[in-house]
């Protein structure tokens, strides 16, 4: 019976231990140059929700750029680095924060993710956005709006954001709860 479990040992100590991979050639990713123009906050800008039922909530931006490091394992692990650009919009109203996260992904490609709360919505997965030409926000028409549906499976208790109208000249112009009460940019 020792033997055995000495032999069990011995093959999964040497069955599974990481192979030598050598020099591995980090992967490294930067965002396009216009990227970043492409995110309509700037720094301590003051952006103004109502909500339906007419409470106003005010939103303070603010921006981080940078760069991070991580590690990607399959077999090996790589070192990966990428560019990533991040504006947060800072409620003064304990109701959800707003995210806009750009992270790129490999040369040609970036990530463009928005966050209500514990929502997120992907502006690079077409089967959860829709481009539509105009839409009426408010008193105000918006051109080339982006409706895009809430991806997170996990968020079906509660009252969550479902879905959201953004632009990209704009930002985030309506917010779609799953009670289907809404806020509007003012």
């Amino acid at each position: 019976m020792i033997k055995q479990l000495f032999s069990a040992l011995i093959i999964a100590n040497f069955g599974f231990c990481t192979p030598d991979c050598g020099d591995r050639i980090p992967i490294e990713s930067s965002l396009p140059v216009d990227a970043s123009d492409k995110v309509p906050y700037q720094n301590d800008e003051n952006i103004s929700f109502k909500h339906n039922l007419g409470q106003e909530i005010n939103y303070k931006a603010s921006r981080d750029s940078g760069r991070e490091e991580s590690s990607q394992c399959d077999d090996c692990c790589t070192a990966v680095s990428y560019d990533y650009d991040k504006t947060y919009l800072m409620p003064d109203y304990p109701v959800f924060d707003m995210e806009v996260n750009l992270a790129s992904y490999d040369s040609v490609r970036y990530n463009y993710i928005l966050q209500v709360g514990n929502s997120y919505f992907n502006l690079n997965i077409g089967d959860y956005y829709s481009l539509v030409d105009s839409v009426k926000v408010g008193e105000t028409y918006f051109k080339e709006v982006y409706k895009i549906k809430n991806y997170n499976d996990y968020n079906e208790q509660g009252i969550f954001p479902d879905s959201v109208y953004y632009n990209l000249s704009e930002g985030f112009l309506k917010i779609i709860m799953s009670n289907k009460e809404f806020y509007e940019i003012q």
